[in-house]
């Protein structure tokens, strides 16, 4: 926090007046939402501004007021005899409204209200609206009944409603600081900022934004009259989308039954679909955490090509965090979580790390020797199995590439988005050849020799078929290493695996090459 770059006086000042554009006034509110410092000068700034507009209302104009009759004129004796009481009455004044100002300063301090006295004064006194509520953002623009009980119908109100059940926001009435308080109690880590508005006609208004780190709403504003703490207008930032904005709709001109109009239908608003692009730089996001292979972490797209859909399960909570600041800045990107682990397992039944290695026939003992003993084939046991599950991890993950990225889709990608896409590949084959160096390594004592000569594998048309054949490869190793190191099978298959090992290791590395 040293190095950071705090607003100046005179830009809070002009906050205040809501004198900077549109750009530079939201940038500062986002600043005031996490810098203390900055938030308390405003509040010292706002709360002497008020002292001083009261006392200039109260006292200081009445004082200078010029009487309706005009100045009587006096005799200059007199004037002359009195000149010198003068500067004691206007040190005396002085001295008042210096006082005046202190003790105003300190009584608006007393009264400014929090986030919470506003919310719970509003929750008190709400009384219902009347009008119908007007949604607007960047793509949508639709109106529906203040309290709402029905179905949706529209596809943009289907989406916000997700959303706002989503977050735990009231759908049926959001425009209602019950609703606003009902959500923000239930944030463990939020930061409110109130600010006072004036418009120009004298009207004032309350504007109470929370902020929080988690969930998929990450900020809203609920702006109320000062006077009477009726709601007026709602802001909401959700993850992933264009700020959605609320407010009462305006009153329609009344018709006469003579005169009576059907309405022009709004718009259906047009949701540009998910493209190959937005999902490639998912798949980047997850691979720059390293949440693409080796972690139960899905991706989809949902069955309206919407929306990328990123489902993580049994992951634990300090994970989760890493997944959403990953994903957070992404658009159309929805992160579930699931506390379930995944339903198929990468490792077979009965194998595992730590697997104990039976001693049941003559392979298993030969096995034992070649390691030098128990404890030794237990060692190479278990960085095997972990190092063929990694190898098989990543050959999954460029499967899921080869199948999200087919040749017509790749061959439509932009040049920098290809070149993504190339990066993601190559990061998946480096992590699977360097495995495959480290499994080759831990199985060199137990294999009597390596089947390097007479593998083909024939060419292959692109490297998406590849992927596939070499995803099938690593599955059939895993399962053969696993199977030869859990001792579990007679001892002509244990001498079976012992020869076919080397030749899926060598097959496994040839259709490495090939990509």
């Amino acid at each position: 926090m040293a190095n950071q770059i705090h607003l100046s006086d005179d830009d809070l000042l002009l906050f205040m007046d809501r004198e900077l554009g549109l750009a530079a006034w939201s940038a500062a509110e986002k600043h005031l939402l996490t810098c203390r410092d900055c938030a308390q000068r405003l509040q010292r700034l706002q709360t002497g501004s008020e002292a001083y507009r009261q006392y200039r209302e109260q006292v200081l104009n009445p004082a200078l007021q010029v009487p309706a009759s005009g100045w009587q004129p006096l005799p200059f004796a007199k004037v002359a005899k009195k000149s010198s009481a003068m500067p004691v009455w206007w040190a005396a004044a002085a001295v008042f409204a210096c006082t005046l100002i202190i003790a105003s300063i300190h009584w608006f301090q007393q009264r400014e209200p929090s986030a919470q006295q506003i919310l719970t004064r509003a929750s008190n006194d709400e009384e219902p609206l009347q009008r119908s509520l007007l949604f607007t953002s960047a793509k949508y623009r639709f109106s529906r009944p203040t309290v709402w009980r029905g179905a949706d119908s529209e596809p943009a109100l289907r989406h916000v409603h997700a959303l706002f059940v989503q977050a735990n926001y009231s759908w049926d009435n959001p425009l209602s600081a019950r609703s606003f308080a009902d959500w923000r109690v239930q944030l463990r880590a939020k930061k409110d900022l109130v600010t006072t508005i004036r418009e120009p006609d004298g009207a004032q208004f309350y504007r109470v934004r929370t902020s929080t780190d988690a969930g998929v709403l990450r900020s809203a504003a609920l702006t109320l009259r000062a006077d009477t703490y009726r709601a007026t207008r709602a802001d909401f930032d959700f993850q992933g989308e264009d700020p959605i904005a609320l407010s009462e709709q305006a009153e329609s001109p009344r018709n006469t039954p003579q005169e009576v109009q059907t309405p022009a239908p709004l718009p259906k608003p047009v949701e540009t679909p998910a493209t190959p692009e937005d999902e490639l730089r998912v798949f980047a996001a997850l691979n720059a955490i390293g949440a693409d292979a080796e972690e139960p972490v899905d991706v989809a797209l949902d069955s309206d090509h919407r929306h990328i859909v990123v489902t993580g399960m049994g992951l634990s909570p300090v994970r989760r965090k890493q997944l959403e600041a990953a994903l957070a800045p992404l658009p159309k990107t929805v992160l579930h979580f699931s506390s379930s682990q995944p339903l198929e397992s990468r490792i077979p039944a009965g194998t595992g790390n730590g697997a104990a290695v039976q001693q049941s026939n003559a392979t298993v003992k030969k096995l034992q020797d070649r390691a030098g003993g128990v404890r030794q084939l237990q060692t190479i046991t278990d960085n095997a199995i972990d190092t063929s599950n990694a190898l098989f991890a990543h050959a999954h993950a460029l499967r899921v590439l080869a199948h999200e990225f087919p040749p017509k889709v790749e061959s439509a990608l932009p040049a920098a988005d290809a070149a993504t896409l190339l990066t993601l590949r190559q990061r998946q084959v480096g992590a699977m050849t360097y495995a495959l160096r480290q499994l080759k390594e831990q199985l060199k004592l137990l294999l009597a020799e390596d089947a390097n000569a007479g593998v083909d594998n024939g060419s292959v048309a692109n490297w998406q078929s590849g992927a596939e054949s070499l995803y099938e490869a690593t599955r059939n190793l895993d399962q053969e290493v696993s199977r030869l190191l859990s001792g579990s099978y007679s001892e002509q298959a244990g001498e079976q695996m012992l020869q076919q090992l080397p030749v899926e290791l060598s097959r496994t590395e040839a259709l490495l090459r090939s990509q």
